[in-house]
């Protein structure tokens, strides 16, 4: 009786401290399973080449053991792996608890760094120095979003500035001045759904940092030709993606790098080329359904896809094969094919303009095919797939302050 007595209080004040928003923060994102993937480098734009996550291994009262990953090159560069354990509560490398933060002054650390000003301000999406997908979603559920932006000093000759989310404690970007070079690095991915409060499992899909190469060459009786396509994975969240890519073939060089966006619950990919490029994706011109490297494996099922504005229809599924049911006089790709995880093995492309036409089937005295995801084997042999245990978990009320009662009295 005593026990049910208590757990009917408990519910009761978890409620009133909820409604009241004493305890308004989300800080469910830091649960077993969620990965944390930030996207950089040196100096800005693209330079930027370097990349960091960090899984949530384990979850223990207030300890959390972090798993963190680094590399460069698109994870072609890697370093040592390690594991360290923080407090749930206060501050770890790439957050800063939201009561902590409350409470943070000039003279306090973050990861042993020396804090020199703390400023607090209401943000809108726009204001941030860097727009990418995770901190777009926290925008999207509160348009204005109180950022707690603190700066610090390294080692007394360099200096570092952090952004982090009031309400989840998340760091959204942090630069380091090491001398002349500014080292920085977003927030581009995280395995959780903001809105839902849930954490999801990731798939093989690309992830931050990973990079594409295509290229095929050949001499036929088609002529010389040749297809160069390199791509980079900006930033992802859920099924969105967004990505820059680069494209030469023949005599044709792009001018300048573009910009792709995949909306995979839709599905449709996004386009627009840098120059004319808008803050948000979803203004981007629509460019078919799907990226050209990889495919969800569920777009493998269907009869008839569209890449590049072109639908193609699928003609075999060993290997999974798609052909263009209609040929444009611009660039396209007249076929695909794909491995059963959804990445392009090989293709066949056209343009009448610049009289491109290649195609592996093609009698060639030269043919050759490198295809490469930079970052896959990393992901796949090393990281391993992050997977919440999807025990959803009320973080907002203190629970564990009546456990004593949960556990003892019958």
């Amino acid at each position: 009786m005593k026990k049910k007595l208590f757990i009917c209080m408990a519910l009761v004040l978890g409620s009133s401290f909820l409604a009241t928003g004493v305890w308004a923060i989300d800080v469910g994102w830091m649960q077993k399973g969620v990965r944390v993937w930030y996207f950089g480098g040196v100096g800005t734009g693209f330079s930027s080449d370097a990349e960091e996550a960090f899984l949530f291994k384990t979850v223990v009262g207030d300890d959390v053991q972090v798993t963190k990953h680094s590399g460069s090159n698109h994870w072609g560069t890697t370093h040592t792996v390690n594991t360290s354990t923080y407090s749930f509560l206060d501050k770890g490398p790439c957050w800063i608890h939201p009561e902590t933060l409350k409470n943070m002054a000039m003279g306090d650390s973050w990861m042993g760094f020396e804090i020199t000003m703390v400023t607090r301000a209401t943000y809108t999406y726009d204001m941030l120095p860097y727009h990418l997908l995770p901190a777009k979603a926290l925008f999207d559920l509160k348009p204005k979003r109180e950022i707690v932006k603190i700066n610090y000093m390294i080692a007394y000759y360099s200096t570092g500035t952090a952004y982090f989310d009031a309400e989840t404690g998340l760091c959204l970007f942090y630069s380091q001045l090491n001398g002349s070079a500014t080292v920085f690095f977003i927030l581009n991915e995280i395995n959780y759904d903001f809105a839902g409060q849930k954490a999801f499992a990731e798939d093989d899909g690309p992830h931050t940092g990973f990079g594409s190469y295509v290229r095929e060459r050949q001499i036929s009786a088609a002529g010389v030709n040749m297809v160069l396509i390199q791509s980079s994975v900006e930033t992802r969240y859920g099924n969105t993606v967004e990505m820059w890519a680069t494209t030469t073939y023949n005599s044709y060089i792009q001018p300048d790098f573009e910009y792709y966006c995949f909306f995979g619950s839709v599905p449709v990919l996004r386009h627009v080329y840098m120059t004319d490029a808008p803050i948000y994706p979803e203004q981007w011109d629509a460019y078919g359904e799907y990226l050209w490297w990889w495919i969800p494996k569920e777009a493998l099922e269907k009869s008839t896809i569209n890449v590049f504005g072109v639908s193609m229809n699928r003609t075999s599924t060993d290997p999974y094969t798609f052909e263009a049911a209609e040929e444009p006089a611009s660039f396209h790709f007249s076929k695909l094919w794909f491995g059963a995880d959804g990445y392009m093995t090989a293709f066949s492309a056209k343009d009448s303009a610049e009289k491109l036409d290649i195609d592996p089937g093609y009698t060639a005295s030269y043919y050759d095919n490198l295809i490469t995801v930079y970052g896959l084997d990393y992901y796949r042999n090393i990281m391993g797939i992050a997977k919440p245990d999807n025990q959803k978990i009320d973080t907002d009320f203190p629970w564990d302050m009546f456990l004593p009662v949960f556990t003892g009295d019958k």
